[in-house]
């Protein structure tokens, strides 16, 4: 019984991670500020600037903002890249942490995921941070 329970669990899952994959990362879907998928955007959004991978970061923006702003908008992820980057080469890493704010830290219409880094010689907390949008639905804040 515990085998079949394991590979149900794992179908489950597997599945709840197809689900998340298919939401798209610009005004994507959440029930309210405490769910799993803004853990996995942020992951998804790190990543991409760890990578440099301009078209999974442009993602995440509104498709009219990246037309009009393009420029401007390369310049930012720009930044964000390097920045992300540098403390992902940082040597001496030890630990990534990932965690959702707790319901109630923060107003209903932003949800906050907290990223902390240890390192031998110190420690960096960096967040990203979801809004919800008068649609209901949900969108970084670079």
């Amino acid at each position: 019984m515990s085998g079949l329970y394991r590979k149900i669990l794992c179908l489950f899952l597997f599945s709840s991670s197809l689900a998340m994959a298919s939401e798209p990362n610009f005004q994507f879907r959440a029930q309210d500020n405490s769910q799993e998928i803004f853990v996995e955007k942020c992951k998804m959004w790190l990543l991409a600037l760890e990578q440099n991978d301009r078209e999974q970061l442009l993602g995440f923006f509104d498709p009219q903002a990246v037309e009009q702003h393009s420029q401007a908008l390369e310049a930012l992820l720009d930044d964000m890249v390097s920045r992300q980057q540098r403390i992902t080469s940082t040597t001496g890493l030890i630990s990534r942490q990932v965690a959702l704010s707790k319901p109630g830290v923060t107003a209903e219409h932003i949800a906050n995921v907290n990223v902390d880094y240890t390192f031998e010689n110190g420690h960096i907390g960096i967040s990203c941070g979801f809004e919800r949008k008068d649609s209901g639905n949900w969108q970084l804040i670079p």
